[in-house]
């Protein structure tokens, strides 16, 4: 799990999204960190 989210982290840093970032208009940072995330997940571990 370390390594899966160091690697989530570096993308989003990559991409320009600051998941801290709850302010913006939308979509926030966070949404967009959270989106990027449940497209990593699959089946029972979505739910």
């Amino acid at each position: 799990i370390p390594d899966f989210l160091a690697k989530l982290r570096l993308y989003l840093q990559n991409q320009g999204v600051n998941p801290a970032d709850n302010a913006g208009g939308p979509p926030t940072g966070r949404e967009v960190a959270i989106g990027y995330l449940r497209g990593c997940i699959r089946r029972r571990a979505l739910e």
